[in-house]
C-alpha cells in the first residue's frame, strides 16, 4: 500500500476510538463493527483487515527481535492474550503504534482489552447484518415508545396523580418490550 492508502487506513482505524471505547463500552467491538459496516463496504473492510494484519505482523516481528535477549514487555498470559495486546496497539492508531515500534517497553503501560480484531467485519458479517443489531437505534426507539406508552396511560387515568411502579416491574416490562421489538424488526426488515 502507498503512503496515501496507509494514511486512509490509519484514519479509518483511529475513527473507531478503540482505546477509549474498549474501556468504556461493554463489548465495544460489536458496536464498532456495526458502525463500520454502516459506513464502509465489504471491500474496504477487507482492505482494513489486511492493513491491520500487516501492522500486527510488523509489531510481532519487532517484539520477537526485542525479546531475542530474553527481554519481555507488556502484560499478557499466553499466545491469545499476546495477540489481543498487539491488536490493541494497532487499534490505538498510528501514533501509539509507532511509539511502541520504537520502544517495546511502552507495552508495560498499555491496558489492553480483548480484542480489536473482533471489530473488523468479515464477508459473513455483511451477509448476516440485521437492523436489530443497531443497539443505539433500538434503545432510542424503546425510550421513545416507553415515554409515549406511559404518557398515554397517564392521560387515560387523569385522576391518578403518581406513577409509582416497582423496579422489578419496570425491568420486566422493558425486557419484554425489547424482545417484542427485536422480533418485530426481524420479521419485518427488508431482505
Amino acid at each position: 500500500m502507498g503512503k496515501a492508502t496507509d494514511k486512509l487506513m490509519w484514519t479509518i482505524i483511529e475513527s473507531f476510538s478503540w482505546d477509549v471505547r474498549s474501556h468504556n463500552e461493554e463489548r465495544a467491538y460489536n458496536k464498532i463493527k456495526f458502525e463500520f459496516m454502516q459506513r464502509h463496504s465489504e471491500k474496504v473492510a477487507g482492505q482494513v483487515r489486511d492493513f491491520v494484519d500487516a501492522r500486527f505482523n510488523e509489531l510481532y516481528k519487532a517484539y520477537d527481535k526485542f525479546a531475542e535477549d530474553g527481554s519481555t514487555a507488556g502484560h499478557y498470559g499466553g499466545d491469545d492474550s499476546f495477540s489481543d495486546m498487539m491488536h490493541h496497539v494497532v487499534g490505538m492508531g498510528e501514533k501509539k503504534f509507532n511509539a511502541v515500534m520504537k520502544d517495546m517497553n511502552k507495552l508495560n503501560s498499555i491496558k489492553w482489552v480483548e480484542s480489536f480484531s473482533y471489530a473488523l467485519p468479515y464477508k459473513t458479517d455483511y451477509d448476516n447484518v440485521s437492523l436489530v443489531d443497531d443497539d443505539e437505534r433500538l434503545e432510542e426507539a424503546l425510550h421513545l415508545a416507553t415515554e409515549t406508552f406511559w404518557f398515554s396511560i397517564a392521560e387515560s387515568y387523569p385522576e391518578i396523580k403518581t406513577g409509582d411502579v416497582s423496579l422489578d416491574e419496570v425491568l420486566s416490562f422493558e425486557a419484554a418490550m425489547k424482545e417484542s421489538v427485536k422480533k418485530w424488526v426481524r420479521n419485518n426488515e427488508p431482505k
